[in-house]
């Protein structure tokens, strides 16, 4: 899952959760994509940041230091886009409630399933991030 949205939304607060939960992390800030087998992307991360998180109000950690060896990855298939969205209390109030807004996105000549997730105070990130990807995997939500 690469996970999109603009400076200061909470990526790399929702990479952090992620990592507790034991996810691994390639990139942060930084993604280079190339194309991969059939629809998919990959993703790996510049040397230099390779294995760092940088978190408002802590600074720049060292992934493997503190979530151990298995924490991060080198390179990994992207084929799901997550865009983080913040709503305003209008915004959240007309969001469409009974299905997710599934599109496709062209990347690289790849067809990348995406999913824009609206986020305000008090929603479950992670939970929600995880539940994406579950239902992505699960084939329902192409």
């Amino acid at each position: 899952m690469l996970i999109t949205g603009e400076s200061g939304v909470g990526k790399s607060q929702l990479a952090l959760e992620l990592l507790d939960r034991g996810h691994q992390l390639v990139a942060d800030d930084v993604v280079e994509l190339r194309p991969g087998k059939a629809e998919t992307l990959l993703g790996s991360s510049p040397p230099a940041l390779r294995g760092r998180l940088e978190v408002r109000g802590l600074g720049i950690i060292r992934v493997r230091d503190l979530f151990g060896p298995l924490s991060q990855r080198d390179s990994c298939p992207v084929d799901m886009l997550l865009g983080l969205i913040p709503m305003s209390a209008q915004a959240w109030a007309d969001w469409p409630r009974l299905e997710a807004p599934w599109r496709t996105e062209r990347l690289l000549e790849r067809n990348i399933s995406r999913l824009d997730l609206p986020i305000a105070p008090d929603r479950p990130l992670c939970l929600l991030a995880e539940t994406a990807a579950r239902l992505w995997r699960a084939g329902g939500q192409r």
